[in-house]
Parts: C-alpha cells; structure tokens; sequence
C-alpha cells in the first residue's frame, strides 16, 4: 500500500506543508514518495484492500463497485482510503506466523508481500532502510519495532474510519432530519469524544516516532499513560450505550421509512466504500477489544526482565482491565433493565419474591416441554406440560404463560439446590430440584425442538450450577468471517477476525465457545466461522489466551 503519512489522519488527505513528508520519524522527499507509489497493476489486483472493496457482499450495488474500483487505480486514494474494517492487525491470530527473516532471494523488500493487509511495515519504511539500523538490529528487536508500529498505523486507519463516520454520517442533515435528539444520541453516543481521545493518541504515537531517527524505545508507555489518566474512559460510555444503539437503529431502520431512505442515499457517498452504517458504529468496540492484542504481541516481543518488557506488561494489564470495564458497564446496564422488565411480568403466586437485585442477572429465557410419564389402566401415557423457564445465575423460575407478556409462576429452585443431565435422546435433559420454593425434591425432564437448544439450555443450567472447563490446546479454534449479532443472554456478538476456541458443538451446525481476546463465551452459528487449521497459528493462539487468562485473574 506505501507508507502511511503522519499528516493524513486528520482528514484522509494528503497536506503537504513542503517538499518533504515524515514517515516513521523520517523526513522523506515528495519525489521519493511519488516513485513508491507507482505500483503495478498486478500488486494494486494483490493488496486486501482492493479485494475487500471489490467483494459483492461488501461494496453495496453495481454502480458504487464500479466507483469503487475506478479509485482504487489511484495508488494516492488507496493509500488515503484504508478504512479499519478493510484491516486485520497480525495480532488478530492468522498473521502471527514469523515473517522471513533472512530475505533470501535477495529480493527488495518493497517487492515482496511487506505489507499485512495494506499497512506498512516498519523495516520497509524508506527513512528506516537509509538508516542502516537493520543491518546492526537483533531479529527480536525488529520483530517489536514492527508491532510497535502495527499499534501506531491501525490507530490511524481506525481514526480514518472514525472521521468518515462523523463528517459522512454524523453530520449528515438528511439523518438528522428524520430522527428524534434522544434516538440520534442512542444511536451516536458520545462519539465526539471518542474521536478526540483517538487523536490525543495518535498525536502522541506521532511525536514519539517523530523523535526518533530510526528505532523506537517504547509506546507502551504511551498506552499506560492515556488509560491510567482516564483519556480512554470515553470507551466505556460508548460501550454501555451499546444495547440502546442496537434497539434505536433497529427501530429506526424498520419502523422509519424518512430514516431509512435517508440513510441508503448518505451509504452512497463514495468515501465510505460501499460499508453500512452498522459497520462504522462498532467501530469503539472493536478498537477496544483489539488493544490487549495489540499490546500483547509487543509484549510477547520484549526480553523478559527488560524495561520494555515491563512496560509492555503494565500497558497489557491496563488495557485488559479497560475492556473488562466497558463489558462489565454494558452487561450491567442491560441486565438492570431485564430485570426491571421482568419484575412485572411474573406472578408469584405461593410467596412474595425479591427478584430485582444488583448481583442477580438473566442467563437464559425460553420455552421448555416437561415430559410426564403417567400410567393409566396398566398404560404407559406420556403427558406434554408447556413451560417458560428464567435462568438467572443464581435461580431459575418455572412459569406457565398467562398473555403475551405475562407469566404465572409455578416453582423455583435456587442454583445449589439443583442439578442437570443431559443431553438426552430426543433433545431432552433431566432437571433435579433437590429443594423447590415449598421444600421438596422434584425430578423434572423437559424437551426442545432442536439439539442446539438442548445444548444449550444444558450449558447454561451447568454455568449456573458449576465453574466451566478452561480452554484446552485440543479444542477447535474458528475465526469469524461474518458479523453475528446477540439478541439472547447466552449468544455472543462476534465481527470478522475474531478468534474463538470451541468447547461445544450441535448436529445443527451451533457453536459454544470462548474469545480471545476478553474471555467472553457464548453460542453462534458455526455458518459465520472458518476453522483455523494451520498448527502454529493454533499455539500462539493457544499460548496468548492462557497468557490472556493469568492477566484477568489479576485483575
């Protein structure tokens, strides 16, 4: 793709002030510049980028691909236009394969694939090759040079993305016209400061490598810095907002024609590429999540015992704890808000029950088919109870249903007081309550319709009752291809380039598993993942969640 230009993320322009530009903390000359970007027809048809512009499930209609590929023959509008959802960082898992080191063939490094997925590596920045610092550079040192690097140029992709989001979108009069001031800020949050706390950072990133001639000391320490002054708490606002942006620009796509029109004409413009609006605005969330990876894969490349490595180490502990923050104040909003709703929805009907309460949270909702053995004139008659059943990690709540939105309890058992078997035949478990609401021992065997329900109410009821298995090296790891959105308590929201480990999976094509990068676990179709087979991409995944897993128990 070329080198990325300092100057160009604060508008995706290219603003010369001289002849000269600054690259990596070099100052380059405007004809050297114009030579990199000459590039071949068939190394423009081989960068990710083209390919993800031009892929028909990305690029909207014929006419905005058509537009779409005629600026891409522009190498400067190629290298302006690198959006962060075209981007997958090396730390993401599939590029952390060891780059070739020696360069055998003699070849120029600028000829060969040095770019991961569009970005510039740091050794093929021409200011760092003139230099002579990879003549006398260990290969460990280089390796977190380039993911210090990697840190720095995923910033700026991701603040190009942000700004497109705010001038095309967020300022868009047409959207503003057709939405209400509370759904334009369920929908927006606080996106303003989010933007600034990205260009705080980037202006940061920017001055170290601008100060340096050729190698980078540390940026880690830039990290510990923006999160323990609180620069980064922007994010955690914009993640507990996320359940009321997913309910606003769901209604509004489908109950509001204005809005929905509106929002196909602004999907036009030509910068945003073809992407949706959905894609810009989980933006924060991903950039959040992907920290710790990031820091990581520096961390991985430091000496143990260095300074660099304990910075490095510092930064990772903060960044994981900034992510466990924005889960933590996302779920906990939204489970305050189930609980509220179903406080006036079940009846109890032998004993008032408390069911508000901060510590209490829904795990699984459903209906669930008892299945009764009865024995009638010397037969065996098997007799259908239809149930709906709340799963909260400390209860569940045995309903039968009274209307549309209200449920007249008929026993409760509390998580110590029960136990679960199963999966049976017939997609059917066993459900022990060994001290129901009234104090007796009841033995319950319901039904569901499919193998991948079973399952799962089988794992909730068993995450409720018991601790769950850590990941092993054996189990199955997938990455997301295709976004996946929750709309229940026990699926998990997934983008593309995430990478799960799997534990559970059903006859109907359902996974149960655990993500990388925050631990968090859920169910998903196994339709929107790809298995990831090669064996060292495999360790190092397995290797960097167990290293995942010793930081958050610290935490």
């Amino acid at each position: 793709m070329g080198d990325i230009n300092f100057a160009d993320h604060n508008n995706g322009t290219n603003n010369h002030r001289d002849d000269n530009v600054f690259r990596g903390g070099m100052r380059v000359p405007e004809s050297e510049v114009r030579n990199e970007n000459t590039l071949s027809p068939r190394r423009i048809r081989n960068q990710s980028y083209y390919r993800a512009v031009s892929n028909p499930d990305t690029a909207g209609n014929s006419r905005r691909r058509l537009a779409v590929r005629k600026r891409q023959d522009d190498p400067s509008t190629r290298k302006r236009a690198l959006l962060y959802q075209h981007l997958t960082e090396k730390a993401l898992g599939d590029g952390m394969e060891e780059e070739d080191e020696s360069n055998t063939n003699g070849k120029s490094s600028g000829e060969e694939a040095d770019n991961y997925d569009g970005l510039s590596l740091w050794s093929n920045l021409p200011g760092v090759r003139n230099s002579g610092v990879l003549a006398t550079i260990l290969p460990g040192e280089k390796k977190r040079q380039e993911a210090m690097y990697e840190l720095f140029t995923s910033e700026q992709s991701y603040l190009r993305s942000l700004n497109v989001l705010v001038d095309v979108f967020y300022s868009s009069e047409e959207l503003k016209n057709t939405t209400s001031t509370t759904d334009r800020h369920h929908l927006f949050s606080n996106l303003n400061e989010i933007k600034v706390c990205s260009e705080e950072f980037l202006r940061d990133l920017e001055n170290r490598y601008r100060s340096c001639a050729d190698a980078v000391k540390d940026v880690c320490d830039i990290v510990h810095g923006h999160i323990s002054k609180g620069n980064f708490n922007p994010y955690i606002t914009y993640c507990a907002n996320e359940v009321f942006q997913q309910r606003a620009f769901q209604r509004l796509s489908t109950e509001n024609s204005q809005f929905a029109a509106a929002l196909k004409n602004v999907e036009t413009t030509p910068s945003i590429m073809g992407l949706p609006l959905h894609s810009f605005l989980l933006l924060p969330m991903q950039r959040v999540t992907r920290f710790p990876l990031l820091v990581d894969m520096i961390c991985q490349k430091c000496e143990p015992g260095t300074d660099a490595h304990s910075s490095a180490l510092l930064a990772l502990k903060n960044t994981k704890r900034l992510v466990k923050d924005c889960n933590d104040r996302a779920k906990s909003l939204q489970r305050m808000e189930d609980m509220i709703m179903l406080q006036g929805q079940l009846d109890f009907k032998t004993r008032s029950f408390a069911l508000v309460s901060q510590s209490r949270y829904l795990l699984k909702k459903g209906p669930l088919t008892r299945l009764i053995d009865d024995t009638m004139l010397g037969f065996k008659k098997l007799t259908k109870q239809e149930y709906h059943a709340f799963l909260f990690n400390d209860v569940i709540i045995l309903t039968k249903k009274k209307s549309e939105d209200k449920y007249t309890v008929s026993e409760f058992c509390y998580r110590h007081k029960m136990k679960v078997f199963g999966p049976e035949e017939e997609n059917s478990f066993q459900l022990i309550m060994e001290k129901n609401q009234d104090g007796e021992r009841v033995m319950l065997r319901f039904q569901t319709d499919t193998p991948s329900s079973c399952a799962r109410w089988v794992t909730s009821l068993r995450s409720a009752i018991q601790k769950e298995e850590p990941i092993c090296p054996s189990c199955v790891q997938v990455r997301i291809v295709r976004p996946f959105r929750s709309n229940e308590p026990d699926l998990i929201t997934l983008q593309p380039a995430d990478t799960l480990f799997v534990m559970q999976s059903t006859s109907d094509g359902w996974y149960y598993g655990e993500r990388l990068v925050d631990r968090t676990r859920g169910w998903f179709p196994s339709s929107h993942a790809k298995e990831v087979l090669n064996q060292k991409t495999r360790e190092n995944n397995y290797r960097k969640g167990t290293r995942m897993y010793v930081i958050e128990t610290e935490l």
